[in-house]
């Protein structure tokens, strides 16, 4: 019997930049700064798919920046999947 399921799940967040200009030219140029950061995504999943069966144990290995805090937090609730 399957515990946990997921199924071609995907989870991208938005891309964060950092300011390399003084803080006068960044407020000027604010609004493009805030365009070009809602339109550039980090994918932390992309069509990820497992099933674990009740009873069964489970570790999540992977290197920094894999998709395995992400993952988890999709397992609990606390985050919602883009798609899967």
């Amino acid at each position: 019997m399957t515990a946990i399921r997921f199924d071609c799940v995907s989870k991208s967040y938005p891309r964060y930049l950092h300011m390399r200009r003084g803080l006068k030219a960044s407020l000027l140029s604010l609004g493009r700064t805030v365009e070009e950061a809602s339109t550039q995504k980090v994918q932390a999943l992309q069509n990820v798919s497992f099933d674990i069966g009740l009873g069964e144990t489970v570790g999540v290995i992977g290197s920094n920046g894999s998709g395995k805090s992400t993952a988890l937090a999709l397992m609990a609730g606390v985050l919602e999947s883009e798609s899967g």
